[in-house]
């Protein structure tokens, strides 16, 4: 199983995310870990956490940052690429999100889905995922084309269960959670 992940990220990063109006939308959100030694493969994902009033309780939501637009010009959260599980090729990843996307996924909360209701966003957290061999090559065996538009008949196999069918495969998962200020600016309160 691999050990503890170690997630960080620079003093830049957390200013842009405490107050993304005021950076460029290609500024850059960097979020790295220290890989464990055991670790085959690695994926960071980006959240913002936050809490809406609707009638007189208060829910929890969730959305995850996608890593950029597809098509940077044409700024469309349908069209977004997220991070993929990657292969081990140092002993530090990093993943770089972009500012333009945080904002847009910060607004379409904020003005699409709760515009008349009381809204407050609490923090950001950064996933770091660590996969062993086995299930990386579990998932990189199950997940070969990496083709959403291609319809795969096939099933491959994969196991490393001897004269079975199945994987004994471990993961670890770290978190590094950043706290908006109470002063955010897509706060709705």
């Amino acid at each position: 199983m691999p050990g503890k992940g170690f997630p960080g990220t620079g003093f830049t990063t957390l200013l842009v995310l405490d107050n993304p109006r005021g950076h460029e939308d290609n500024a850059d959100i960097l979020c790295n870990a220290l890989l464990s030694t055991s670790a085959k493969g690695y994926l960071g994902r980006l959240f913002v956490d936050y809490e809406v009033l609707i009638g007189t309780g208060w829910i929890e939501g969730h959305a995850e940052i996608p890593l950029a637009f597809v098509d940077p010009k044409v700024p469309d959260l349908e069209y977004v690429n997220y991070p993929q599980l990657t292969a081990r090729a140092a002993d530090r990843m990093v993943v770089s999100f972009k500012n333009g996307v945080y904002k847009a996924v910060l607004q379409s909360i904020a003005s699409a889905r709760y515009k008349a209701n009381k809204l407050i966003f609490d923090r950001v957290v950064f996933q770091f995922l660590q996969t062993d061999k086995n299930l990386f090559n579990y998932y990189n065996t199950t997940h070969a084309f990496r083709d959403a538009q291609s319809i795969r008949l096939d099933e491959p196999l994969f196991s490393n269960v001897s004269d079975g069918f199945g994987v004994v495969g471990a993961y670890s998962l770290d978190s590094l959670v950043h706290l908006l200020p109470e002063d955010f600016s897509y706060n709705n309160k």
